[in-house]
């Protein structure tokens, strides 16, 4: 069983979701989610001891890795291929309110930062 928790990142009136501060923003709130630590039952729990996980790696915000290019790059949606390393980012579960021209995002409204959590009970390595 997993549970997953958002935080919906709504912009303020005239923000854009291209704009580089939202971007680094957000990748510093996911990583200071993500270093959350919790003691029960005297076992220490962390976001990468309790996530779900793909391929052996937690999934969750790997799209916010692009933020150090924003401005530097065209993001496309619905789906973002990197051009440098060919990972694929499926920008249409992260960006809420996109305005697009063909497939290029040209603004959007909101963020979304999915943190999926394995309710299994087994704890994983981190």
């Amino acid at each position: 069983p997993m549970a997953t928790e958002i935080a919906i990142l709504p912009l303020h009136e005239g923000a854009d979701i291209l704009d580089t501060n939202v971007w680094r923003e957000s990748y510093h709130l996911a990583n200071a989610i993500e270093k959350i630590q919790v003691t029960f039952e005297e076992d220490l729990y962390t976001y990468r001891t309790l996530c779900a996980r793909f391929d052996g790696k937690c999934v969750g915000n790997d799209f916010l890795n692009l933020y150090d290019r924003i401005g530097e790059i065209n993001l496309t949606y619905p789906i973002m291929k990197d051009p440098i390393d060919d990972k694929m980012y499926p920008m249409l579960a992260h960006i809420g309110g996109a305005t697009l021209d063909g497939d290029i995002l040209t603004s959007g409204k909101a963020l979304k930062l999915s943190f999926i959590m394995d309710r299994s009970g087994r704890k994983k390595k981190s």
